[in-house]
C-alpha cells in the first residue's frame, strides 16, 4: 500500500463555540439588544441547552490531538465542556455580569432546526488528556471586555 492510501483522518466535532471576534450567536445579539437599548425579545423558551465552548480550550483541544501519534487512522473526538446550561441561565448571567436590569422576553417558539439539548460526551477526548480549563462565566467576563473594546 503507498503512503498516499494511508492518509490519516482526525475529526474533531466542536460544540457551540464561542469567544472574541465572533459575531453571531446568542451572546453576540444579546450584547448587542443590550448596546442598541433594545428589549430583550429571545427565540425560544429559554429552556434550550448548549454545551459552550471557549476558543482557547478549542485551540488546546486541536493541539493536543494534532501531537497524538498513536491515534488509529480514522478518529472522530467530541470536543466541549461535556455539561450544558439553559440559555436562560446563560443571559441572565449576561446580565449579571453587566450590571444591567432588563427583563427577558422569550417567544416560545420551537423549531425542528434547534435542537432543545446539545451535550457532547467528551470521555473520548479526556483518555488522551484533555480538559476544559474555562467556565462560563470566566469566558463570559473575557467575551464582555473584547465586545466593549470594539
Amino acid at each position: 500500500m503507498s503512503k498516499l492510501s494511508r492518509v490519516k483522518v482526525i475529526i474533531l466535532r466542536l460544540s457551540s463555540l464561542y469567544g472574541p471576534y465572533l459575531k453571531k450567536q446568542v451572546m453576540w445579539d444579546t450584547l448587542s439588544k443590550i448596546k442598541n437599548k433594545n428589549n430583550l425579545n429571545v427565540s425560544g423558551t429559554g429552556n434550550e441547552q448548549r454545551d459552550f465552548l471557549y476558543i482557547d480550550d478549542a485551540v488546546k483541544a486541536l493541539n493536543l490531538v494534532a501531537s497524538k501519534k498513536n491515534l488509529e487512522d480514522f478518529t472522530i473526538f467530541n470536543c466541549g465542556v461535556g455539561k450544558s446550561i439553559k440559555i436562560r441561565y446563560l443571559l441572565n448571567l449576561i446580565l449579571k455580569i453587566t450590571k444591567i436590569k432588563k427583563k427577558l422576553y422569550f417567544n416560545n417558539l420551537s423549531s425542528l432546526e434547534n435542537p432543545n439539548s446539545l451535550k457532547v460526551n467528551i470521555d473520548k477526548l479526556k483518555k488522551i488528556g484533555w480538559k476544559c480549563n474555562t467556565e462560563i462565566y470566566l469566558g463570559l467576563n473575557k467575551y464582555l471586555k473584547w465586545f466593549k473594546k470594539k
